[in-house]
């Protein structure tokens, strides 16, 4: 038996031109800044999305996020600007 070595040829060509899902263009919706009123440090999540914060920091966030029923749970822990 000889060894010989077969070639393998790819069905697709590969055109160079890779697309990221994350970066796929989004309209930019409007922001207001919020800012933390304690402290500490904590972790907003609103749905799959996280923004950390430190004492009294101030951070821009979606007008969405504001009617979000996770965000109603720890509005007390913010002072929203801009509104």
């Amino acid at each position: 038996m000889s060894k010989e070595k077969q070639e393998i040829k790819p069905d697709v060509k590969f055109s160079g031109i890779i697309e990221d899902p994350v970066k796929k263009k989004v309209p930019k919706e409007e922001t207001v800044n919020i800012m933390f009123r304690e402290n500490r440090k904590f972790d907003l999540h609103i749905g799959r999305d996280m923004i950390t914060f430190r004492g009294q920091q101030i951070k821009p966030v979606p007008k969405s996020w504001l009617s979000h029923r996770d965000f109603q749970n720890v509005k007390k822990l913010f002072i929203v600007k801009g509104v």
